[in-house]
């Protein structure tokens, strides 16, 4: 009987603290369009932050070179006068020089930066529809 009870006790306390655990955030997908233009890749929303392909944004906007620079470990683009590198390490993404916090992800090859964050840097107005 005690060793029956024992073995009740330690389920519920195993699943007590499975129940406890904080669960990954779930992704949920979104469209993206630049000047009405659907962006051509996957955006998500997760904590309440859109999360966007750089390249796919940049293409969206227009005459963008983007690379990545191996040597940094970041993504890098260039546009007329401006600039803008994307550094996953660090969390940040520089505009111009000007150097920005804000989550930046690599998955499969595909460098993630916030929506917000870099179309305002660039002097993007940003809505959420």
């Amino acid at each position: 009987m005690k060793r029956r009870s024992c073995k009740y006790l330690l389920t519920a306390a195993l699943l007590c603290a499975a129940l406890t655990l904080p669960a990954k955030a779930a992704r949920r997908r979104v469209p993206v369009q630049a000047d009405a233009i659907p962006v051509s890749a996957a955006a998500y929303v997760e904590q309440g932050v859109t999360y966007v392909p750089l390249r796919a944004l940049l293409n969206a906007l227009g005459d963008w070179t983007v690379w990545w620079d191996s040597g940094a470990g970041q993504a890098a683009a260039v546009s007329g006068g401006n600039s803008l590198r994307a550094d996953p390490a660090a969390n940040t993404v520089t505009v111009n020089g000007t150097r920005l916090p804000g989550r930046v992800t690599v998955e499969r090859g595909v460098t993630y930066v916030p929506l917000r964050l870099v179309c305002e840097a660039l002097g993007c107005r940003v809505e959420w529809d």
